[in-house]
């Protein structure tokens, strides 16, 4: 379904959910990065998992952009 819809961002977060259900944080961070390259404006949703799962996997420096993106 998503390579049918590959725009949709939406279906892109419930895709990383997903990979972050079966304990594939690298995928799922992946997954949100593709979403926020499809956004303008990020949802504070799409950026609290990007915080999140960015600080799971220990990317301080990743995780701080986009905490000071969502201040």
């Amino acid at each position: 379904m998503v390579t049918h819809r590959t725009r949709d961002s939406r279906l892109l977060l419930y895709l990383g959910r997903i990979y972050e259900a079966d304990s594939k944080r690298r995928e799922a961070l992946q997954t949100y990065r593709k979403a926020l390259e499809l956004t303008t404006n990020p949802s504070l949703e799409l950026l609290l998992l990007l915080i999140r799962t960015s600080a799971q996997l220990e990317h301080r420096i990743e995780a701080g952009i986009y905490i000071a993106d969502y201040l």
